[in-house]
């Protein structure tokens, strides 16, 4: 059972990876037409789309240090060794991205992706403790 958590940890960075580093897929283009359509301000289409950007960052770590914590034995320090682990992906994530094409390493979607592994942790461990 552990062997497919890992294996949803992979999955999981793997289709991140192909949805927002791929030159096939903007989601840029997709929402800006959207909101466009739907009679949203340049200035306001700018705001949101950075707002959902940083927001999916947030979510797939966060989902990543779950899954990570999932596949932990629990013990004290189950959670800080998922949110560590998720962070570093961040980190591999953005150094990933240096070397892509129109894309750069940005130091504030790490602190995002770390703080949105940190958050999901937060709720799942107030979950567990409210059902204990």
């Amino acid at each position: 059972m552990k062997k497919l958590w890992w294996l949803a940890v992979v999955v999981l960075l793997g289709i991140g990876i192909y949805l927002f580093t791929g030159s096939h897929f903007s989601t840029d283009a997709f929402t800006h037409g959207l909101l466009r359509s739907l009679g949203f301000t340049e200035g306001a289409i700018e705001i949101l789309e950075t707002l959902l950007r940083k927001g999916a960052h947030m979510i797939e770590f966060g989902l990543a240090a779950i899954i990570v914590y999932l596949v932990l034995p629990k013990r004290r320090w189950s959670y800080p060794v998922a949110w560590a682990s998720a962070t570093i992906l961040g980190i591999a994530d953005e150094i990933h991205q240096m070397y892509l094409p129109g894309r750069t390493a940005l130091l504030s979607d790490v602190a995002l992706d770390s703080l949105g592994a940190l958050l999901a942790l937060l709720i799942l461990y107030r979950i567990r403790r409210k059902y204990k």
